[in-house]
């Protein structure tokens, strides 16, 4: 028994050095699906400028958009959608930074600003084709998308964005619109979004190392 829980803790310590290298990356790639503004295939390259439909403005790291100091964001449009891939399956926690002008936090119970953008995240594990045009909520349930959390924009529109928690792994997220349709917004804004990465082949390999510590264990074991 007392080796059993040895070859446990030892498998249990392999899995925190796993968590104490995640890393935060950013998204490298969007498939953005706004009606009328949709790209064909994925954006890899990341944009700061004035073009709300431009889905390169929502890759690589915030550009202090927030304090309302510059730099661009991709618009989703009222009900749009957007994916993202970040070169890696993640785990964790997904953090999504958002640019609502005028609005430096939560001003109202619900952690939006008083103009509000929301949108919800969904999460796909497994490959993921990008799509020849405009897309929606309908379309990536089709692909299998889990929804994952909610973002409300007081929160994302701050220094440190609005992060969720996510079980994993995953290797795509999905940000879907869910503002209030009122006239002359475009929906939420995105100015960056990123993951807590950790490669999976080096979780498989923690996993491997703690089962190999206890098949060793248990060949000690007198008879």
């Amino acid at each position: 028994m007392r080796n059993a829980v040895v070859a446990l803790a030892l498998g249990a310590a392999l899995f925190s050095a796993q968590d104490a290298a995640a890393a935060t990356v950013f998204a490298t790639q969007i498939d953005s699906g706004r009606a009328g503004a949709a790209e064909l295939g994925f954006t890899t390259t990341p944009v700061k400028n004035t073009n709300r439909a431009a889905g390169g403005n929502a890759l690589g790291a915030p550009d202090a958009v927030f304090a309302n100091s510059g730099g661009g964001f991709y618009s989703l449009g009222l009900g749009g959608a957007a994916v993202f891939g970040f070169g890696v399956d993640f785990v964790r926690a997904a953090t999504v930074f958002e640019v609502t002008f005028g609005c430096t936090g939560p001003q109202n119970a619900n952690g939006n600003c008083n103009f509000v953008e929301t949108a919800d995240v969904y999460a796909l594990e497994g490959g993921y084709t990008p799509f020849d045009g405009a897309f929606g909520l309908t379309d990536l349930l089709s692909l299998g998308f889990q929804k994952v959390g909610e973002i409300p924009n007081g929160v994302a529109n701050t220094a440190g964005g609005a992060t969720i928690s996510i079980s994993g792994p995953f290797s795509w997220l999905a940000l879907v619109d869910t503002s209030p349709a009122v006239n002359g917004r475009d929906g939420f804004d995105v100015d960056a979004v990123s993951v807590s990465a950790v490669p999976l082949p080096a979780s498989v390999l923690f996993l491997l190392g703690g089962l190999a510590g206890l098949g060793v264990l248990r060949a000690r074991r007198p008879a």
